[in-house]
């Protein structure tokens, strides 16, 4: 999955993904828009794609109600 399409899922449960790149390759933090932090304690922090998707996935069920 692409950062656009990642960005666009998670602009719709009200997060923000900020890009990091270092020595060692880009990173993503996952930022709440209300309040300007990280939606959990940790574990904001993710290093591929594939993280960022499956942290999404558990915010979109922590957030969205079922239906």
């Amino acid at each position: 999955m692409t950062l656009k399409t990642l960005r666009a899922r998670a602009k719709a449960i009200g997060i923000r993904i900020e890009a990091d790149r270092d020595d060692c390759g880009w990173g993503y933090w996952l930022i709440d828009q209300r309040t300007g932090e990280g939606p959990w304690a940790d574990e904001n922090f993710s290093t591929s794609h594939d993280e960022l998707e499956g942290k999404l996935r558990d915010l979109e069920r922590e957030r969205v109600p079922a239906t």
